[in-house]
C-alpha cells in the first residue's frame, strides 16, 4: 500500500487489507482485533531507527482517533478490513518517506504500508497545504488575481486582458505597454553602398519613418539627428547636409508626421571605407538608437560592364606568355640578334646592301628596346579580338629561340620589308627566310623597288609580322 500524506500530519486513520495466508484465493483474514496473539505494527523513518506503534482498542468504527487505534470494519460484508489509526510521531515533519509493517498472528500475511511526506497537502482545495501563496480572494489584500469582471480580476476575452487595476483607476492595457515602449517604432531608408562619383560631388538621400503601436505615423518629441563615423571611428557627420539648402547639418528635416529625411554628400576624393550612421530618436522623454552600415564604393567597381570583362578576358595566360616571349629575351630578340651588322654579303648583291642604310638598321634596334605598356589598360586596349587570335597562333607554332637552330636553316639570305615607323620607332616589320638562291634573287629583284624612304603606317607589331620559310 502506498500514500502521500502531509508532513506533520496529525489524526491520520488508514484502512488496511489483511490477506488469510492459508487461503489460495487472495481472501482476507478476519477475527483481528488490538490484542490478537503476536499481532505488533513497526514504523522506520528515513534515516532512523524502526519504533513499535503500539495497538490500542477502538469502541466502534466512529470512535475519534486515537493512536495505534485497531479495529475490524465488518467481518462479513468486508472480510480482512480493518482501521488503523497513525501517531503523529509516524508523520512528523523531517523525512521523506516512512514504511510501517503490520504483521504477527496467525495465517496473517504481512501488511507493508510506504509513505510519502510531502510539503503539499493533496486535500487542501484553496492553495494546496503551501501557504506561501496566498489565497485565492479576489480584491482581498494579498489575494490572486483571477479572471472576471469584479473588482482585483482581469477581464480577459479572446486572449486579450481588456484593462489592468492601477492606482488612477482602469487603464487599457494598450496604454500600459505603450507607457513602456514609448511607441517608438522607426524604418529607416539608407543607400547600402555608396558610388563616389569620377569627379565633383553626388548627395545619397537618407530617410527615416516614425509609426505609433498601431502602425500610425507619429512625430517623435524632436527631430531625429544623425551621426556618421568610419569603422575607425574618424567622424564624417560634415558630410550631412540639409537636403534644400545643402548646409551642412545634423538633425533630419521633417517631410511629413513622423517622416525625415537628410542628404549625405559624396565628393570624388572621398575614401573608399565603410560607415556607420547612428540615429538617435528621442520618444517620451527616453532616447533609443538605430544603426545602419554603408560601404563607399569607386565608380569603376558599379560601371564595369560586361564589354570589359570580354576584352580583359582576352589576356589569357597563355597569350601573356608569348608576349613575354617575343619581348623580354625572346625569340624577337633572338631574331633581332640574327642580323647582321656588317655590311651585306653574298647573294644579296650590292644593290640590297645600298638600300640598307644606317637609319634603317638603326630602326631594327631599336626594336629591341620595345617595352611593355606602362598601364595595363592600354596593353587591353590594344588587344583586339584579331590581335588575340594572332598571339594563340604564335604560341601554337612552337618556334624555335636558339640562335643556332635559326641559323642551322637553309638559306641564310634575308629579307625585311613593311617596317613601319611611328614616332621614330619601328613597330612592325615582315621577316622572310628564303629556302633556296633561285627565291632569294627574285625577292632581291622585287626589293629594289621599294621606296628608300620606307613606309610608314601606323600598326602593332604583332599585327604585320609573319614568319615565312
Amino acid at each position: 500500500m502506498k500514500l502521500q500524506l502531509k508532513k506533520a500530519s496529525s489524526g491520520v486513520t488508514l484502512h488496511i487489507f489483511v490477506l488469510d495466508s492459508s487461503a489460495t484465493d487472495g481472501s482476507g483474514l478476519t477475527g483481528l482485533a488490538w490484542n490478537t496473539a503476536n499481532l505488533v505494527c513497526w514504523y522506520l523513518r528515513h534515516g532512523a531507527n524502526e519504533a513499535q506503534l503500539a495497538l490500542a482498542t477502538l469502541a466502534t468504527l466512529t470512535t475519534a482517533h486515537a493512536d495505534g487505534g485497531f479495529i475490524e470494519v465488518d467481518s462479513t460484508n468486508m472480510p480482512g478490513l480493518y482501521r488503523l489509526d497513525l501517531s503523529a510521531a509516524v508523520c512528523a515533519a523531517g523525512v521523506d518517506s516512512v514504511s510501517l509493517m503490520l504483521h504477527g498472528a496467525t495465517n496473517m500475511a504481512p501488511v507493508l504500508v510506504e509513505i510519502q511526506p510531502t510539503d503539499v497537502d493533496l486535500n487542501d482545495g484553496v492553495r494546496g497545504g503551501m501557504t506561501a501563496l496566498p489565497a485565492i480572494v479576489p480584491a482581498a489584500a494579498g489575494g490572486i488575481i483571477t479572471r472576471g469582471t469584479g473588482d482585483g480580476q482581469l477581464n480577459a476575452l479572446a486572449g486579450i486582458i481588456s484593462g489592468l487595476a492601477t492606482s488612477g483607476g482602469q487603464t487599457t492595457t494598450q496604454t500600459a505597454i505603450a507607457a513602456v515602449q514609448n511607441n517608438t517604432r522607426t524604418t529607416i531608408g539608407l543607400p547600402g553602398v555608396m558610388e563616389r562619383p569620377d569627379a565633383g560631388n553626388t548627395r545619397f538621400k537618407i530617410y527615416l519613418n516614425n509609426y505609433d503601436t498601431a502602425g500610425n505615423m507619429e512625430a517623435p518629441d524632436a527631430a531625429p539627428t544623425v551621426a556618421v563615423a568610419n569603422e575607425s571611428g574618424t567622424d564624417r557627420s560634415g558630410n550631412l547636409q540639409h537636403p534644400g539648402t545643402h548646409a551642412e547639418q545634423t538633425t533630419m528635416v521633417e517631410i511629413s508626421t513622423g517622416r525625415y529625411w537628410i542628404e549625405y554628400e559624396m565628393a570624388s576624393d572621398h575614401t573608399m571605407e565603410a560607415l556607420n550612421f547612428t540615429f538617435s530618436i528621442i520618444e517620451g522623454a527616453v532616447t533609443r538608437y538605430a544603426d545602419r552600415g554603408a560601404i563607399v564604393v569607386d565608380t569603376t567597381a558599379v560601371d564595369f560592364t560586361a564589354a570589359d570583362r570580354t576584352i580583359l578576358e582576352r589576356l589569357t595566360a597563355e597569350r601573356a606568355d608569348v608576349l613575354t616571349d617575343w619581348i623580354e629575351d625572346g625569340r624577337l630578340d633572338v631574331l633581332l640578334d640574327a642580323i647582321p651588322t656588317t655590311a651585306m654579303r653574298g647573294t644579296d648583291g650590292g644593290p640590297l646592301a645600298a638600300l640598307w642604310t644606317d637609319a634603317r638598321a638603326g630602326y631594327i634596334d631599336q626594336l629591341k628596346d620595345i617595352a611593355m605598356p606602362a598601364k595595363v589598360q592600354g596593353l587591353v586596349d590594344r588587344l583586339t579580338a584579331a590581335r588575340a587570335a594572332y598571339l594563340d597562333e604564335l604560341a601554337a607554332a612552337n618556334l624555335p629561340t636558339d640562335v643556332t637552330v635559326l641559323m642551322a636553316l637553309q638559306g641564310r639570305n634575308r629579307r625585311i620589308d613593311n617596317i613601319t615607323r611611328v614616332g621614330g620607332k619601328i613597330t612592325g616589320y615582315r621577316l622572310r627566310l628564303y629556302g633556296n638562291a633561285a627565291d632569294a634573287a627574285a625577292e632581291t629583284d622585287e626589293l629594289l623597288t621599294i621606296n628608300a624612304t620606307g613606309t610608314y603606317a601606323a600598326g602593332l607589331l604583332t599585327d604585320e609580322m609573319e614568319i615565312e620559310a
